[in-house]
């Protein structure tokens, strides 16, 4: 058993830092859903980037924040519950990059 979770912890890193995240899975799915639905056309398919930057890992400020408006980025109606979705769904995609950033918030 020791042996498997040692290899499930190299093989897939991300899966410790989202069970830290407490990230809720009905919330991953909805804002996957809006995400491609609002997203995915400037951030690409798995926001990698495209057109957009790759936004995987940012924090629901961050979304709030950018759908204001800023550089490149057009203003887009957001309500907060579909912000916070979309946030969710992309903390998912990188939790150790969401991990760090919620780290440095705390500082």
């Amino acid at each position: 058993m020791r042996v498997l979770l040692i290899h499930l912890a190299i093989m897939l890193p991300g899966i410790a830092f989202a069970e830290e995240l407490r990230l809720p899975a009905d919330q991953i799915e909805s804002g996957q859903s809006a995400y491609a639905r609002r997203c995915a056309s400037c951030h690409g398919r798995d926001a990698s980037g495209a057109s957009g930057p790759d936004i995987k890992g940012i924090l629901i400020d961050d979304v709030t924040s950018a759908v204001r408006g800023v550089e490149k980025m057009p203003r887009i109606e957001l309500d907060e519950s579909e912000a916070k979705v979309i946030a969710t769904y992309l903390m998912s995609l990188a939790p150790d990059q969401a991990q760090k950033r919620l780290d440095n918030r705390e500082r």
